[in-house]
Parts: C-alpha cells; sequence; structure tokens
C-alpha cells in the first residue's frame, strides 16, 4: 500500500479547505487555533524536508471541529 506524501502545497491546500468547512459550519465568528507540529511544520513553514506522511497537530476550537471530520 502507498503512502500518502503531503508537501507544502498540499498541507497549505488542506489546511485552507479545512478552515472554509469550518466557517461553513459556525457562521458565527468561532475563533479556532490548529498548531501543526513534527515533520508537517517543517515541511510547511521550514522547507528542510519535502514531504511528510503525516500531519499532527493540536487544534483549540469549538466542538463542532469534530463534526468535520465526518
Amino acid at each position: 500500500m502507498d503512502k500518502v506524501l503531503f508537501t507544502k502545497d498540499n498541507i497549505d491546500n488542506l489546511l485552507f479547505q479545512l478552515a472554509k468547512e469550518y466557517k461553513k459550519i459556525n457562521r458565527k465568528n468561532t475563533p479556532a487555533e490548529i498548531v501543526i507540529i513534527g515533520g508537517a511544520a517543517i515541511v510547511s513553514k521550514y522547507g528542510f524536508r519535502a514531504s511528510t506522511t503525516d500531519i499532527d497537530s493540536l487544534i483549540f476550537a469549538s466542538s463542532s471541529m469534530k463534526d468535520l471530520k465526518h
């Protein structure tokens, strides 16, 4: 089975799509913060690596963020 590789471009795109869905569910101005850590942070912000196989994060948001994974 092939592993999915996350690059800077698709990490940025996935975060954009997540923000869009979160805004759709939370029509009001509900703050959320996602802290990307580990290999994805290095790929996305520092460029020391070209890709990673997972995205580790800490999410501080309303409980409706859990609804987005369904």
